[in-house]
C-alpha cells in the first residue's frame, strides 16, 4: 500500500515535468511567443523546484513526512489547476513557478517510502518505485495526444493537475514514518504507528523495546554535507544528478520542438 501511495506522488511529479514539453510549444503557437519567452516557461518551474526542495525539506523534517506529502500534493495540484485558467503570459509564469515550488517537495514521498523499506531490500524496492516515474511520463504523453489537438493546452493542464489533488485526499490512510518519529523524539507515537501497521498486515510486532539511538544526537544541517566524511559523497552525488537531469530534461524538452509541424495542431478558440 505504501509503495502505491508514494509511487502515485512520484507519478504525478513526472506528469508535471513531462507537461513542460507540450505546454511550451502550445503557448508558442497560440500566443506567438519569442524563443526566450518559451524557454522561460520551463525555466521558472525549475527555479521553483530549487527553492521548494529546500523549503519542503525543512518543513517535512519539522512536521513529518505525512503532512509534507499531503501539503506538497495539495500545493502542486491547486496551482496546477489554477494555471489552466491563465489569462496571460505573466500569469502562466507565476502559476507554473508555484507548481515547481510544490514539485520540489515530491521527494518527501521517496523519503517516506525508503524509511519503511528494510535495508536488505531497499535497492530493489526503490528501483521498483522509480517505475512510477515512467508510468507518469507515458500517461502525460497519452493525455497530450488525446487532449491537445481537440481541446487545447488548458484542458491538458487541468487534467494533469488532478492526480496531485487526489493524492491530497489520501491523508487519512498515509502512515507517518516511524523512523522520523523516533528521530524527532516521539517514540511513543512511533510504537503506536508500528502497532497500527502490524494490525493491518495481520502480524505481531517482534518482542522487545524500540531503542532510540539517534534522537539525542544533534540534528543535521545543510553545512554538514560539506564536512568530512560527507564532502566527497556530496559532490559526487551532485555531479551524478546534474548529469542525469541535464540529459533527461534536455531530451524531454527538445522532443516536441523537433517537429516543424507543431504549430499546425488545431486548437480550440479558448486555447
Amino acid at each position: 500500500k505504501l509503495l502505491f501511495i508514494c509511487g502515485l506522488c512520484w507519478m504525478a511529479d513526472a506528469m508535471e515535468a513531462m507537461l513542460l514539453a507540450f505546454l511550451s510549444t502550445s503557448l508558442e503557437c497560440e500566443w506567438d511567443l519569442e524563443k526566450w519567452e518559451v524557454a522561460l516557461i520551463s525555466s521558472v518551474v525549475f527555479v521553483g523546484m530549487l527553492l521548494g526542495s529546500y523549503c519542503w525539506g525543512i518543513f517535512s523534517d519539522k512536521y513529518g513526512r505525512r503532512i509534507g506529502y499531503t501539503a506538497t500534493s495539495a500545493f502542486t495540484g491547486l496551482f496546477g489547476l489554477l494555471s489552466a485558467f491563465s489569462p496571460n503570459y505573466i500569469f502562466v509564469l507565476l502559476s507554473r513557478f508555484l507548481v515547481g515550488f510544490g514539485l520540489g517537495g515530491a521527494p518527501v514521498a521517496f523519503s517516506l517510502f525508503s524509511e519503511y523499506v528494510p535495508t536488505a531490500k531497499r535497492g530493489f524496492y526503490l528501483l521498483i518505485f522509480e517505475l512510477f516515474w515512467t508510468v507518469g511520463t507515458l500517461l502525460e504523453a497519452g493525455l497530450a495526444w488525446m487532449l491537445l489537438p481537440p481541446l487545447g493546452w488548458r484542458w491538458l493542464l487541468g487534467a494533469s493537475a488532478l492526480p496531485s489533488l487526489v493524492l491530497a485526499l489520501l491523508f487519512p490512510v498515509i502512515p507517518e514514518s516511524a523512523r522520523f518519529l523516533v528521530v524527532a523524539g516521539k517514540k511513543d507515537r512511533a510504537i503506536r504507528e508500528l502497532r497500527r501497521i502490524s494490525r493491518q498486515n495481520a502480524i505481531s510486532l517482534p518482542r522487545g523495546e524500540l531503542v532510540d539511538k539517534s534522537s539525542n544526537q544533534a540534528r543535521g544541517k545543510i553545512k554538514d554535507m560539506f564536512r568530512a566524511p560527507f564532502t566527497k559523497t556530496t559532490f559526487l552525488l551532485w555531479f551524478c544528478w546534474f548529469g542525469s537531469a541535464f540529459v533527461y530534461y534536455g531530451l524531454v524538452l527538445l522532443t516536441t520542438g523537433m517537429s516543424d509541424a507543431v504549430c499546425e495542431l488545431p486548437l480550440s478558440p479558448s486555447g
